[in-house]
């Protein structure tokens, strides 16, 4: 936090001013950073949709800057245990249960410092560290103590599981929608079809997709043949 409490979440964000009326939908590219030819489909996507890119890829490939100057908000995969562990383990900054704090802490720093200009944080949907109980203390807390925020991408987890503290609530948000759990053009389309209706439903929309190419080119189109029309805006996540 700095000077009149200049945050990250309110630096880094996408400028974006959403009137009442105004039924905002965000999509969310996860895990970017890898691929470039993954870079150049999303740098060609328009700039209000959201890109988290993985703390892994920053020795490989810095593409962070290259998105946050072509105007897209840039947040952190958060890497934890999931459902997996420990046959699939997170890397050598990953989040596990039962890690002391003091070690969750320090780790937490290292993500932190592996993404410049991030808005915040984002949990990927088959995480299992939030059943461990307390182990996302630390990490909340350095959260929060920044002025950052926290997407909960889990498709049952509630956010009184992610942090039973009221502190926390203003900071974490859930996603409503994974496009691509199975990489099947058919059903991502499908999904596709169905976010105009269930965003009006709700008022406001969080949409989820990997990096894939293939994903990627999709939503492409779908925006490009879909162009949002009053009172549905493409909105940053922030």
């Amino acid at each position: 936090r700095g000077v009149k409490d200049a945050t990250p979440a309110k630096l880094y964000a996408h400028r974006f001013t959403r009137t009442p009326e105004q039924v905002a939908i965000s999509f969310v590219v996860m895990h970017a950073g890898f691929d470039p030819q993954s870079i150049g489909l999303i740098m060609a996507l328009p700039p209000e949709v959201t890109v988290a890119y993985s703390p892994y890829s920053r020795t490989e490939n810095n593409y962070s800057e290259h998105l946050r100057g072509s105007g897209h908000e840039v947040w952190t995969m958060l890497p934890v245990m999931n459902e997996r562990y420990p046959s699939d383990d997170p890397g050598p900054i990953g989040i596990i249960g039962r890690m002391p704090p003091e070690e969750i802490t320090r780790r937490t720093h290292q993500i932190m410092g592996a993404v410049l200009g991030s808005v915040g944080f984002i949990l990927p949907p088959d995480e299992a560290v939030s059943t461990q109980k307390g182990t996302l203390t630390p990490v909340l807390e350095e959260i929060s103590a920044r002025g950052m925020l926290l997407l909960s991408t889990h498709p049952t987890r509630s956010i009184d599981q992610i942090s039973t503290s009221k502190d926390m609530e203003g900071i974490i948000r859930r996603a409503d929608l994974i496009l691509d759990t199975t990489p099947d053009e058919a059903q991502i389309r499908s999904k596709l079809a169905g976010v105009l209706a269930a965003a009006s439903e709700k008022g406001e929309y969080v949409v989820l997709l990997s990096a894939r190419p293939q994903s990627l080119q999709i939503l492409s189109e779908w925006l490009k043949q879909t162009k949002l029309a009053t009172p549905f805006a493409l909105a940053p996540l922030s």
